[in-house]
């Protein structure tokens, strides 16, 4: 049998060999504690990094609904602009137009007196050339 020493190195070894496992668990747990920490820490700034990163979406979003009101407000603008500008050259095409026709009317008068004056100038002239043929036709008769 064992003797009473044996059992008491015995009880001895597993004491001290249940205190390292106890320390071990211990060292184990705390660090169990620090990966915890750390994880909330993490889950803490990843949370905070969604909220600001959702802050950040909203105010672009934000920015870009005014950009897109002021582009179409600019755009309606330029239409208005560009019927207004073709309206202004259509009426001054259109008044062009209406002058450019008095002007033609106008040439037409001037072409008809300056042939009727032509037609004039032409027979004063051979009235002239009548009046020169009978002076000479007078002149032959008496001689």
């Amino acid at each position: 049998m064992k003797s009473k020493k044996q059992t008491k190195q015995k009880i001895k070894d597993s004491s001290l060999s249940e205190r390292r496992f106890g320390v071990f668990v211990e060292h184990m747990d705390a660090q169990f504690d620090k990966v915890l920490e750390g994880h909330s820490a993490l889950e803490k700034e990843a949370k905070d990094f969604r909220h600001e990163t959702r802050s950040e979406i909203r105010f672009l979003n934000l920015g870009l609904s005014n950009a897109n009101y002021a582009l179409k407000d600019l755009s309606t603008r330029v239409d208005r602009s560009h019927d207004e500008t073709k309206k202004m050259m259509m009426d001054y095409f259109s008044a062009m137009d209406e002058e450019l026709k008095q002007i033609s009317k106008e040439l037409a008068a001037i072409k008809s007196r300056l042939s009727e004056k032509a037609g004039l100038e032409y027979v004063a002239s051979v009235e002239k050339r009548v009046l020169a043929l009978e002076g000479e036709l007078l002149k032959l008769k008496k001689s």
